[in-house]
């Protein structure tokens, strides 16, 4: 097993919104704010994750950020 097994291969800034990410995440970094992020799942499911803290990072598959209220999000791409 290669220790690269879980690196991110890229990254991107997450504004949050009806549209889908340019690229689906496996994880999402709060940088800057902290607060709630609901997300959208690659199966579907919507769940808000209540009260992020700034450094947090949730590892969670997204296609979606639908809402934030927690800033300076950055989508790591698996």
């Amino acid at each position: 097993m290669s220790f690269l097994q879980n690196v991110a291969s890229d990254a991107l800034a997450i504004t949050p919104g009806p549209d889908a990410l340019l690229k689906p995440v496996g994880a999402i970094r709060c940088g800057d704010v902290a607060g709630d992020m609901t997300i959208i799942t690659p199966k579907g499911t919507v769940v808000t994750f209540q009260n992020v803290q700034v450094g947090e990072t949730i590892n969670c598959p997204a296609t979606h950020v639908t809402a934030s209220t927690a800033t300076g999000l950055v989508g790591y791409i698996p």
